[in-house]
């Protein structure tokens, strides 16, 4: 499943339940509601081995009778579960993992997702969670960000989880752990965190990196790269290696200078400029404006936030002069792209010139 927009169903935008299910790969979707209780979740995973959830964006799930209101439920026997680069917003609750006394989710990793602005509409003890654990064993939680999640930001149910890898996180303006570390079992490792106005935090916690703002480039409106000075950056578990730009790992989502960093308004190599894009933010389309002092081979692409080639926009020998290109927030097969923060460069004879544009649908 991939590329889709999938949205106000009565039930889960996408539900894998079979026992027979192998390898199923959803990837850089839109799946969402605007029916709010009357749908269930974003995506129901149960009973199947092997599903990788990379790149979707979920949001406007609510809890009701017929609804939990989570983005993301995977329960059951499922197994092997990769879940990475996603983005959940805008919902009562963001990820939910758990099992019973006769089956559990096992060998999980989540890497890389971006949790936020989570809805609590009276529920304080289940809405606007972050995760819960209920009934699970074997999972790696590494660099994610979870912001402003007013609900518990752990809900470690009474079966609690067996084996836990929990570092390299970011935590902003989040609430208290439900439940308690005493919960998990065997193998626990939970270290290099980053807690920032966080109501609570686990204390058993070697090295927690504690703070009031982690100093994202902006918040508001989705883009939560850490800006130059953060206390986020380096400040990773140096267990992770040094094949990072600071020598280090990051902290969060986002690695610092996976990019070329914040631009300036213009950037500008002799003759050669290249304008901000216009709207910035965009929806549906955005203007990229540049000017070339002579006659030049031009390649113009846009990368996502983790440096992964989007589409190429430009190839070919331009004349001298101010130019314009037109990107309708679409990848090179013709499919729409989540909401995020995308960057947008271009190569010359003359040099590389790079800036950063935000997608909001």
């Amino acid at each position: 499943f991939q590329y889709n927009e999938i949205f106000d169903n009565g039930g889960d935008c996408i539900q894998i339940y079979t026992g027979t299910a192998r390898w199923t790969v959803i990837a850089y979707n839109q799946l969402y509601t605007t029916l709010g209780g009357e749908s269930e979740n974003a995506v129901d995973i149960k009973s199947t081995v092997g599903v990788k959830l990379i790149g979707n964006e979920m949001f406007g799930f609510r809890r009701s009778a017929g609804s939990q209101g989570n983005a993301v439920v995977i329960h059951h026997d499922a197994d092997s579960i990769i879940m990475r680069d996603n983005r959940i917003y805008d919902s009562n609750g963001g990820i939910r993992i758990g099992g019973n006394a006769d089956y559990q989710p096992d060998y999980l990793i989540i890497e890389r997702n971006i949790v936020y602005d989570l809805i609590d509409e009276g529920q304080y003890s289940t809405d606007g969670y972050g995760i819960q654990f209920d009934g699970l064993s074997n999972v790696q939680m590494y660099n994610n960000t979870f912001v402003n999640i007013p609900g518990p930001l752990f809900w470690i149910d009474s079966d609690g989880a067996e084996n836990v890898d929990i570092r390299n996180n970011l935590f902003s303006n989040t609430g208290r752990i439900k439940g308690g570390e005493s919960l998990f079992r065997g193998t626990v490792i939970i270290d290099y965190n980053g807690w920032f106005s966080a109501d609570e935090r686990f204390d058993s916690e070697p090295h927690p990196i504690i703070g009031t703002d982690p100093m994202f480039v902006n918040p508001a409106a989705g883009d939560f790269r850490l800006a130059p000075g953060s206390p986020a950056i380096d400040a990773g578990d140096p267990a992770f290696g040094t094949d990072y730009p600071g020598g280090r790992i990051d902290l969060g989502a986002i690695e610092s200078d996976a990019v070329t960093g914040i631009e300036a308004p213009k950037q500008v190599i002799g003759d050669f400029q290249l304008l901000p894009n216009y709207p910035n933010p965009f929806n549906p389309a955005t203007h990229i404006p540049f000017v070339l002092p002579r006659k030049a081979p031009v390649q113009l692409s846009i990368y996502d936030i983790h440096g992964r080639l989007v589409q190429t926009l430009v190839q070919g020998t331009l004349e001298a002069g101010k130019h314009q290109v037109v990107w309708n927030a679409r990848n090179s097969n013709g499919k729409p792209v989540p909401s995020g923060v995308y960057i947008y460069q271009i190569r010359t004879p003359f040099g590389s010139l790079t800036g950063q544009m935000i997608l909001m649908r």
